[in-house]
């Protein structure tokens, strides 16, 4: 890979024009990752351990069950805590039905985060 083709300069960052030359061995493995999302995330998912450095994820079972659901599953709904292994970003939209109108609308997660906030006020005034 050329040094342009580094995002940042970062030789693990490679840009969206970058180009590679790919083994045997590497379309194999690309082929299993497609096919398990269970290697796929066992073998390419770092976190960064402050004592050891740069270290492979080591999946706990409930995480192992949420990956196989979502695979599984067309439409998943997870109740989890903040640190459960998971990220959502506020601009995401979900549709939304109100219960008393019927009214089906898309918010984002931030306005429906927003709308929360707002009636839980409301309540404690």
């Amino acid at each position: 890979m050329k040094p342009n083709d580094r995002y940042l300069g970062n030789p693990n960052l490679p840009t969206s024009q970058a180009e590679f030359q790919f083994t045997p061995e590497m379309i194999k493995e690309l082929d299993k990752c497609k096919t398990n999302i269970l290697h796929f995330a066992e073998n390419h998912f770092y976190i960064i351990n402050l004592d050891v450095g740069r270290v492979k994820i080591k999946l706990h079972a409930y995480q192992k069950r949420i990956l196989r659901s979502l695979r599984d599953n067309r439409f998943v709904c997870l109740l989890s805590s903040r640190q459960a292994g998971k990220c959502l970003k506020d601009n995401t939209l979900c549709k939304v039905r109100n219960k008393k109108t019927g009214e089906i609308s898309e918010l984002s997660i931030e306005q429906i985060y927003n709308n929360a906030k707002q009636l839980s006020t409301e309540k404690t005034s």
